[in-house]
């Protein structure tokens, strides 16, 4: 297997999940499906609810979280207080509300890349250990729960970006240290190839695709330049900056297809700031403003419309509520666990699971749920 060594990397999201978390409430587990539980903290009225709902298999921060097909959640790689680069993965179901462990990735990793293929493999690529940047790419099964070894990318990379093209293929882009280059996964022939170079050197900087088939680059460091990806041509083009420079602190897709950018870093620092992108135009806009700046936060959309962001390095446990039709945030009841650097996935039942991070004290095991009002109003479903 073909790695490449690599020096510290400098402002890199790295640094920044070593900062300690300002405080972190204590924890209380909660075993078995979570149908059967009520909301121990949070009220209604407040439009929504955190629930812990027990331990994964291990502790994790940096890691990966993808949706599968079925309605589980798998969960990749990260880092722990013991565990540099974590190889054994493990699955959320929601059905019984608890973690079990699955196959191991051949090489531990954090800071990788997981992209749910369109036959509902996951293609997980790139991240590093401690000292060794990653090149390999290995391929989960659901159906078998395991992982089979697929090929290299041609560059090593981590901080990077992946976002699943409409015909099948994955792109693959940036990061530390391949900067502005950019290359594709053909599933049907497992190879990959270099594609047109971005037109911008990035690291740490937000992904994703949008309902045309381009794929939006925004971001990364301290640059306010975005460029989406054509497939068509392979080839990226400068779109309008961002307001402020920025490495986004989470990206999300809306209902009508817009991107937001939530938090981040700027040359100022922490960010509470939130950005959103037109497609139609090719422009970037401020929209609202969150309670509290975040950096490590994440964002999840709701199947409501609305967009769930929780966390951070400096807003702790803190979570609010971004609403498109009246472009405001509105606070929400706190998680149950301060935490940055974690996963959030929307589940198919309307919840979002939010599972493992940073605390105060360093790698979480623990796991809990975001129950949307709606769904607290009429009993668990």
């Amino acid at each position: 297997m073909n790695t490449t060594h690599s020096p510290v990397l400098p402002n890199s999201r790295i640094q920044i999940t070593r900062l300690a978390m300002i405080s972190a409430t204590a924890w209380l587990a909660a075993a078995g499906s979570v149908s059967a539980q009520t909301p121990e903290r949070g009220e209604p009225g407040l439009t929504g609810t955190f629930t812990l709902i027990g331990q994964m298999v291990h502790a994790r921060t940096e890691a990966t979280a993808t949706l599968l097909n079925d309605g589980r959640v798998l969960i990749v790689g990260g880092k722990n207080n013991s565990d540099p680069a974590i190889a054994q993965a493990e699955i959320y179901d929601p059905a019984t509300g608890g973690f079990t462990a699955t196959g191991s990735l051949a090489q531990g990793r954090t800071l990788a890349t997981a992209t749910k293929l369109a036959d509902g493999r996951v293609l997980i690529a790139g991240g590093q250990t401690p000292k060794v940047l990653i090149r390999a790419a290995e391929l989960y099964d659901p159906a078998s729960g395991t992982f089979t070894s697929v090929g290299e990318l041609n560059y090593p990379r981590t901080l990077h970006g992946a976002a699943l093209l409409q015909d099948g293929r994955v792109l693959f882009v940036g990061g530390w240290p391949s900067g502005s280059s950019a290359e594709l996964y053909d599933p049907t022939t497992g190879q990959f190839s270099f594609t047109g170079s971005m037109n911008v050197s990035r690291v740490y900087f937000g992904t994703i695709g949008l309902p045309d088939g381009s794929v939006l680059v925004a971001g990364g460091g301290f640059t306010d330049s975005a460029e989406r990806y054509d497939p068509a041509t392979g080839t990226f083009s400068l779109t309008g900056n961002l307001v402020e420079p920025l490495a986004p602190s989470a990206v999300t897709l809306l209902s009508d297809g817009r991107p937001l950018l939530v938090g981040g870093n700027t040359p100022g620092g922490y960010t509470a700031n939130a950005q959103l992108f037109d497609p139609a135009t090719g422009t970037f806009t401020l929209t609202g403003q969150m309670a509290a700046p975040r950096n490590g936060a994440k964002a999840a959309t709701l199947t409501s419309g609305l967009v769930l962001v929780a966390g951070g390095h400096t807003a702790v446990e803190s979570a609010e509520l971004y609403d498109p039709a009246t472009a405001t945030f509105t606070s929400t009841n706190p998680m149950t666990e301060g935490r940055a650097d974690f996963t959030a996935t929307a589940l198919a039942n309307g919840r979002v699971l939010i599972a493992g991070g940073i605390g105060f004290h360093g790698a979480l095991s623990n796991a809990e749920l975001f129950t949307p009002e709606r769904i607290f109003r009429n009993g668990f479903e």
